[in-house]
């Protein structure tokens, strides 16, 4: 398989469907499409643009290396972390770490906020784990940890929501 293929592919996840493995979720960026998109008027037309692999691959090495953020973010996963074992009893691998850096170092040197990252790394691939708990106590704490990010506690207020109806 060539460097310049990726491989992309989709999950329903529903009523339908038994429930993704950790595994997946793991190892996968996670695009979820829980709104619909709102048309902002009329784009302008661009020329296309291409870029090899190696180039791309550079601009991600670039960002990474030149990221000045790594304590903080280990920080903020620690801390949550510590939460989700102590009040959910789960937690998440160094895998979800890992590449929590490095998305949050790429999204920042595209322009993106750190908060931006994180929030997007917590409620597609960290959340997962307990929205389906029953413990409104727990979830509560969850949300009081969670602050800064709109999409996480989004996420976590539906399921309190939820519990409480």
């Amino acid at each position: 398989v060539s460097d310049n293929l990726w491989f992309i592919g989709t999950a329903n996840r529903d009523e339908s469907t038994f429930e993704i493995s950790d595994k997946v979720y793991d190892r996968a960026q996670i695009i979820s499409l829980n709104r619909k998109g709102i048309p902002e008027g009329k784009y302008a037309k661009t020329e296309k643009k291409f870029i090899s692999v190696e180039d791309l691959q550079a601009l991600f090495t670039s960002a990474i290396q030149a990221f000045k953020h790594t304590d903080e973010v280990m920080d903020r996963l620690n801390s949550l972390d510590k939460t989700l074992m102590e009040k959910f009893d789960t937690s998440f691998g160094n895998r979800i770490v890992t590449q929590t850096i490095a998305f949050t170092a790429v999204f920042m040197a595209a322009g993106g906020s750190l908060e931006k990252a994180l929030d997007y790394q917590i409620s597609t691939k960290i959340i997962r784990k307990i929205i389906t708990s029953d413990d409104e106590e727990a979830l509560l704490e969850l949300q009081a940890e969670t602050l800064d990010y709109p999409e996480t506690q989004r996420l976590l207020s539906k399921r309190i929501n939820d519990l409480g109806r």
